[in-house]
């Protein structure tokens, strides 16, 4: 009696505390409905029905989980295919996000050539009312206008370079799934079993030592179980990165600057290399988003590189994007807002024009205006410092005249614009 009271208090404890996993089947009900902040591992889809897929994903959700810092209220969901298999299809891996009320789903598949078998991970970012997409990036309301300093992260969806794996890899997966499901009465590979994790368990992190955690069941069971299997095997380096990129994104939604910029860094120094220019890019804006939120966070002024070089490294891979200009826009502008100058609008200005003409972005049509309105407020005291021959009241008549013109434009593209997909 005393062992099952000691239990319920242990498991309301870290009830509260939510930092949760949880295995299931796709198309089940919500789980881990009280924790805010989940990440969703969905089977890999895997040739001939193996049981690689099953592995893969259980091994990559225990990382996730027992490696993650910062974040109090975070779940890991594993959901598992049924005996009926379902195809993972765009539409039904977002509707399996959505159900289960996920900021972050993971997936992938394991194909087959000639000679070798390939993995290919996925994540994808799932925006919901609580986390709008404009969370992701940077939204900053201008306290002089009703307009809104605005820019969007590059992707919702990450996709990683395909990863070999030899069929000796492919053979010691069961092996390390046991690892991540086997409970032990201690922090040990030779220690006595407790039980296993079994489908539709919850469970909660009630202790970590070094690789492994100690978990608590609702059903009752408690025990030690192995947490970072991925740091064993060369060929897993990869998705290690994958695991980095879910933390950091987590840790950022969660308000823990500093713990996602380690995490992108991380992943940008170590994991990114083999990358696409998209994925690397991505990395690069979070980095820089989190560097500046950390900075505002600590009432700073982001007036030095270390934010903006992530913006020129995201723009040198997506030569023409919006996002890396729009980003280097708000960090400019916000220079501006403690130190005016007239100078540094014609970069910001050429920069912003170009991507409206190439790209129709209302985002870069918004942060012009404002930046023509900063100029605008603190015209008299910059004609004044600057001795400028040029009137503030004709200098005024131009910026007026070009943000009208904005205005125009703006107007015409939002009649235009067909809402973006999904």
């Amino acid at each position: 009696m005393k062992n099952i009271s000691l239990h319920l208090v242990l498991l309301l404890a870290f009830c509260c505390s939510a930092v949760a996993g949880d295995i299931s089947r796709i198309g089940g009900p919500p789980r881990l409905q009280g924790v805010k902040h989940k990440i969703l591992v969905l089977e890999f889809d895997s040739p001939q029905l193996s049981d690689w897929g099953r592995d893969i994903s259980q091994i990559i959700a225990q990382q996730v989980l027992g490696t993650i810092e910062g974040v109090t209220s975070v779940g890991v969901i594993n959901l598992r295919q049924t005996e009926t298999r379902i195809e993972l299809t765009p539409k039904r891996i977002h509707e399996e996000a959505l159900n289960q009320n996920a900021l972050v789903v993971i997936w992938g598949e394991f194909y087959e050539d000639s000679t070798d078998v390939w993995l290919h991970p996925h994540l994808r970012l799932v925006p919901r009312e609580e986390f709008p997409v404009s969370a992701f990036g940077l939204m900053i309301p201008d306290q002089y206008s009703r307009d809104t300093l605005k820019a969007a992260i590059p992707t919702l969806q990450v996709n990683f370079a395909p990863l070999r794996l030899p069929m000796q890899t492919l053979k010691d997966l069961s092996r390390f799934y046991r690892q991540t499901v086997t409970l032990r009465e201690s922090p040990d590979l030779n220690a006595p079993s407790t039980g296993q994790l079994q489908m539709g368990d919850t469970y909660y992190l009630i202790d970590k030592q070094n690789d492994w955690t100690k978990i608590s069941t609702r059903s009752g069971k408690t025990g030690w179980i192995r947490h970072t299997v991925l740091d064993t095997k060369k060929q897993f380096e990869d998705l290690q990165g994958v695991v980095k990129l879910a933390q950091g994104i987590v840790q950022y939604m969660a308000g823990n600057y500093r713990l996602s910029a380690n995490s992108f860094q991380n992943y940008l120094d170590k994991n990114a290399y083999r990358q696409d220019s998209m994925n690397r890019a991505f990395a690069h804006i979070m980095l820089g988003n989190s560097k500046f939120w950390g900075k505002e966070y600590f009432n700073r002024i982001p007036r030095d590189e270390d934010v903006s070089i992530e913006y020129y490294r995201a723009k040198q891979l997506l030569p023409g994007h919006p996002s890396p200009v729009n980003h280097l826009a708000i960090v400019n502008m916000y220079k501006m807002r403690f130190h005016p100058s007239r100078e540094m609008i014609p970069a910001i200005e050429k920069e912003l024009i170009e991507i409206i003409k190439t790209q129709n972005d209302l985002d870069a049509i918004g942060n012009l205006r404002i930046a023509y309105g900063m100029v605008e407020r603190n015209l008299d005291w910059l004609a004044k410092r600057d001795g400028s021959s040029e009137s503030a009241a004709s200098l005024r008549s131009r910026l007026n005249e070009k943000i009208s013109k904005l205005d125009h434009v703006a107007e015409q593209l939002k009649v235009q614009r067909i809402a973006p997909e999904r």
